[in-house]
């Protein structure tokens, strides 16, 4: 049964591929042939897939695996560089800039060169039969996909900024669902599938809302807006970050219960509470990255880079990057003692000093009392997210 939803996944991969060509051929442009050669890589990965029983257990097979793990490999993290031509396409001002574009194209060369490393260099393939289905799988890493997760946080980045300035939403619900699914049912290859479909259908229905647009069409535009056409989009965009900021910050405070019984099911045999089932564990650590990752990305979105500097809000700011970087760390580093404890302990103080000035700033904000911009940057610009 599952061998056939694979091939109908794939003959469904196979129109988004003609789609996409259909988009490329308005401009002729490389960059959107890239859309074409990732779907055409998804209708390769669900074909091999659904008629790998009919090939059966042998090289043949192994071999024909072996492609979709290269493809993964060097073709996923590209989905970063067609997101940013989206966005230059729907008028987000930081995808013109240098600086954005710049850590675009560092964030994806990092991601091939990790894909190389974890699909490529360190390929194991072993056979695996489940569901009706036989195919072979990489026991040279049996951590969770990074590159995919990391280029679906760069999408969820680049649909954040598309909700604020245009309210287009599709783009972060396809990103979104395609997140959540490589962080809970990655190994359930029916599941995985189907949110790859749904998110090269998000990227081709933004592609399509948004036509092509150079840099100097974009300036042009920006050059015809009357200065009163200007301060109505600038108040407007203002309120759009000031709700997705009180959202996110509820967010964190629904990542803080989720943590700390994540990190107590995960000690459980240390604390001598070893009736928690497993299952609490792999859920409320999954739930946890998970809302991690999406906080930490509207959160680089709201604030960015600020210019370091002895101030409060500058602190927090840094703080919670300290809680990203070092969450990295510790999960990247579980079962590699005593190096994973201490990355694990720096990260619970980066914790505890950012709940710390959380509490604080939304004790101000109950009292009504003057609290500086969210916001760090967009002092510059003469506007405040609340």
């Amino acid at each position: 049964m599952e061998s056939t939803i694979f091939i109908i996944y794939g003959l469904i991969q196979l129109v988004l591929l003609g789609l996409g060509l259909q988009i490329w051929s308005k401009t002729r442009r490389p960059i959107y042939l890239i859309l074409p050669l990732v779907s055409a890589a998804l209708v390769y990965d669900n074909f091999v897939i659904g008629l790998g029983l009919s090939i059966g257990e042998g090289s043949t097979l192994e071999a024909l695996n072996s492609v979709r793990f290269i493809s993964h490999a060097l073709f996923t993290p590209l989905l970063s560089l067609y997101g940013l031509r989206l966005s230059r396409n729907a008028g987000l001002d930081w995808s013109w800039r240098k600086n954005g574009a710049t850590a675009v194209y560092v964030i994806v060369g990092a991601l091939v060169l990790l894909g190389i490393y974890l699909d490529i260099i360190s390929l194991t393939l072993e056979p695996i039969a489940e569901g009706g289905t036989l195919r072979y799988v990489n026991t040279g890493w049996e951590g969770p996909p990074i590159t995919a997760i990391m280029t679906m946080a760069v999408l969820l980045f680049i649909g954040f900024s598309m909700i604020v300035t245009t309210r287009w939403v599709w783009l972060l619900f396809g990103s979104l669902t395609m997140f959540i699914i490589s962080g809970f049912a990655a190994t359930l290859g029916i599941v995985a599938n189907f949110g790859e479909i749904l998110l090269i259908v998000s990227l081709i229905a933004t592609a399509r809302h948004f036509p092509h647009q150079t840099k100097a069409e974009f300036e042009e535009k920006v050059r015809l807006l009357t200065p009163a056409e200007k301060k109505e989009l600038a108040s407007t965009i203002r309120a759009r970050k000031k709700r997705l900021a009180v959202h996110n910050r509820r967010m964190a405070w629904v990542m803080l219960p989720v943590l700390i019984i994540g990190t107590v099911a995960f000690y459980r045999d240390s604390l001598n509470m070893s009736w928690i089932p497993a299952w609490v564990d792999y859920t409320f650590n999954t739930l946890f990255i998970l809302l991690f990752f999406i906080h930490a990305v509207a959160s680089f979105y709201f604030y960015g880079v600020p210019k370091p500097r002895r101030h409060i809000r500058v602190t927090h700011v840094y703080i919670g990057y300290g809680v990203f970087l070092f969450t990295l760390i510790s999960q990247s580093l579980i079962g590699v003692e005593p190096i994973h404890l201490i990355t694990y302990i720096i990260n619970w103080v980066f914790i505890g000093a950012h709940v710390v000035l959380s509490t604080y700033f939304m004790l101000k904000r109950n009292q009504k009392a003057p609290v500086e911009s969210l916001d760090i940057r967009v002092k510059v610009k003469e506007t405040t997210l609340a």
